[in-house]
């Protein structure tokens, strides 16, 4: 019997041994400063003086422009929400329901559960972001799938589930890219071990009455906790936080988030420029 066993093991497949856990990009190399912006314009002398950027993943400016000092770059993608502005829109169109306009951006609400728009993303869009010559990607409006499902006036059941699984499906395809999640932290523990890190946007700072204030310890409890959790898994931790250029608080964030371990940038909502508050 005991010789057997290791013969049915190998026929089924199994080693005996329990696979390798996939090692995230970032575990053993951090950034020391990030940013953020979605203009064409800027310049690679600019974006050089950071170790990692993150910009539009459809009109980024000229990536053949960097010399030796090229910081690491993700194309923007976003999984649930699609603009008039993307190039690739008709297509969604063709493949998929949309399921309303969202009030803030004007862009479209994507039906995530859709397998043609898994396709879509799969096998062209992703790959027009990476020829573009990015190095990896960063995902965004996955916290819409949770709007969708929980919140909308005619709630989408599955719509986190199906996050879930284009998120995997990316990595599967795609095992070589580092991938960088904004929110999506109702899914963010369970595609730990598919991403590289995750961007806690807007939680230091929160827009009260229209107006930026700083998030209490007590109210961002549960999103710390989470977030030290997914840090000590490995995963990159960046925060991206909106206050007006001479702010008089900024230091004080970047002070608080660096403390944590974690790696800020401070910018404004048109994310259209470079700041340079977190540099040293």
């Amino acid at each position: 019997m005991g010789k057997v066993l290791p013969k049915i093991m190998l026929a089924l497949g199994l080693s005996g041994c329990a696979p390798a856990l996939r090692q995230p990009f970032f575990a053993d190399r951090t950034p020391r400063n990030w940013v953020c912006v979605y203009s064409a314009t800027v310049a690679a002398e600019d974006l050089s003086r950071f170790d990692l950027a993150v910009l539009d993943g459809e009109n980024p400016p000229d990536l053949q422009q960097f010399g030796t000092k090229k910081p690491l770059l993700f194309g923007y993608l976003s999984l649930v929400e699609v603009g008039e502005w993307h190039s690739y829109r008709k297509q969604v169109e063709d493949c998929c329901p949309l399921l309303g306009e969202n009030p803030n951006w004007g862009g479209a609400y994507i039906d995530i559960r859709e397998p043609g728009w898994h396709a879509l993303v799969l096998d062209s869009i992703i790959p027009g972001i990476l020829a573009r010559g990015f190095d990896g990607l960063f995902l965004d409006t996955v916290d819409t799938a949770e709007y969708l499902e929980k919140y909308h006036t005619t709630k989408h059941p599955g719509m986190l589930q199906a996050a879930t699984r284009l998120i995997r499906a990316i990595r599967q395809r795609y095992p070589e890219v580092p991938l960088l999640l904004n929110r999506g932290f109702a899914l963010a523990g369970a595609v730990a071990d598919a991403i590289d890190g995750v961007v806690a946007e807007s939680v230091f700072v929160v827009q009260k009455d229209g107006a930026p204030v700083l998030n209490t310890t007590t109210a961002l409890t549960n999103t710390l906790d989470l977030l030290r959790s997914l840090q000590r898994q490995g995963l990159l931790i960046l925060t991206l936080d909106y206050l007006p250029v001479q702010d008089k608080r900024i230091d004080d964030v970047i002070r608080r988030v660096r403390a944590l371990g974690f790696v800020p940038y401070i910018s404004t909502r048109e994310l259209d420029r470079i700041f340079t508050h977190t540099l040293e």
